[in-house]
Parts: structure tokens; C-alpha cells; sequence
């Protein structure tokens, strides 16, 4: 059986190119974390693949502390 989930990947992705430009920890300074968070629900392919196949495709949104 296969399936989706969520992956969230906390990467602060703006320090770790100041990071890797001053060459100081190269890119894995205190900017990568390995900190990462996956989602409670798996979605089966016949539930997603049809909204992949229009123009519509998925949407989501993210609240952190209840701000958009």
C-alpha cells in the first residue's frame, strides 16, 4: 500500500546560505537542525492523484500560533 503525508523539513534556509558563504560551518552550522515533523494522516493515491491531474492542483496553508 502506498501513500502521502505532510513532511516538514525546519530548515532555516537564510541563515544556512549567510552560514555557507562565511564558510564557517559550511551549511550545517546552527542552521540545520535535522529538526523535521511529518503529518498524522496518510492519504491513499486515489484520493490525491485526481486534484494533481487539473490546473486547480492541491492548496494548503500554514498556521503558526494561530497566525496565517
Amino acid at each position: 500500500m502506498s501513500g502521502f503525508v505532510l513532511y516538514n523539513d525546519f530548515t532555516a534556509r537564510d541563515e544556512q546560505w549567510k552560514q555557507t558563504r562565511q564558510g564557517v560551518f559550511g551549511s550545517t552550522g546552527t542552521a540545520k537542525s535535522s529538526a523535521s515533523a511529518l503529518g498524522t494522516e496518510v492519504v491513499t493515491p486515489d484520493e490525491v492523484l485526481p486534484y494533481l491531474a487539473t490546473s486547480s492542483g492541491l492548496e494548503g496553508t500554514v498556521t503558526v500560533n494561530g497566525e496565517r
